[in-house]
């Protein structure tokens, strides 16, 4: 806030200012993949076949204001980003997993169009590789590779230098939320502290705060199993379901919870 209002002023950053590995899509893409309608990927988007109908954005992001909100979700996406960087990849390229072949096929199809618009096809699929793309926009169902969160967990353990991957499915969760591609899902810093990863199974985790238990929402502090997994859903007890957020499951309890 402090640097918005004595640096940038309510335009933001220009591009220039920006460290393009931590920035979200609504701020590398603006006016090029923000609106759904103009993400275009083709049948055989899983061979590389990514395209978008304009150019990358230029030195400024000034085609809407930043707002607070507008930050909080920002910063939310370099949290995210950096969660891989630590939790996992133990690098900063984080969307660089495009191998040699994908970029040559990238390259080639591309041949003739300036070197921004290919850098901004080969982030498009690395953002893609990692199930990152726009909700609404029919992308996931014409991809040719699994994004279970089996599958994912098994991509990053790959990727990690010493094979570890993430420490548990409830971070993959975290992540993902926080990788949204529409900024209004993206949890504020608050809600994501509360989130089940940040709950051991021991009970000394977050128990989610606002009377979570007396709402029907059993945070299960009593079911100490030895586990050394990192997070605990929120369980509601009237269908057994788990959410990452105690304000998702109380509003799922909503009809059973005991005010």
């Amino acid at each position: 806030a402090f640097s918005l209002t004595n640096l940038y002023g309510t335009e933001g950053p220009s591009a220039a200012q920006q460290t393009p590995e931590y920035s979200p899509p609504e701020i590398l893409f603006e006016g090029s993949l923000g609106d759904p309608e103009v993400f275009a990927t083709n049948e055989n988007a899983g061979n590389g076949h990514v395209s978008a109908s304009r150019d990358p954005v230029g030195e400024d992001t000034g085609n809407q204001l930043m707002t607070p909100q507008r930050v909080m979700a920002y910063d939310m996406w370099s949290v995210g980003v950096l969660a891989l960087e630590l939790l996992c990849l133990g690098t900063p390229e984080v969307f660089a997993s495009a191998g040699g072949r994908t970029r040559a096929g990238i390259e080639r199809r591309l041949r003739g169009a300036s070197d921004e618009t290919r850098a901004f096809a080969i982030r498009i699929r690395a953002l893609l590789e990692l199930c990152v793309f726009p909700p609404r926009s029919g992308v996931g169902p014409l991809l040719s590779w699994d994004c279970s969160e089996d599958a994912l967990m098994a991509q990053l353990t790959a990727r990690d230098p010493v094979g570890l991957g993430l420490p548990s499915v409830w971070a993959l969760r975290l992540i993902r939320r926080l990788l949204s591609w529409d900024p209004s899902d993206r949890p504020t810093a608050e809600e994501a502290l509360g989130h089940a990863f940040f709950r051991d199974g021991e009970g000394g985790g977050n128990d989610g705060g606002d009377g979570a238990a007396a709402n029907g929402v059993d945070d299960d502090d009593d079911d100490d199993d030895g586990s050394d997994v990192l997070g605990r859903g929120y369980l509601c007890q009237s269908d057994a379901r788990e959410f990452e957020f105690v304000r998702e499951c109380t509003k799922h309890c909503a009809s059973v919870c005991k005010m």
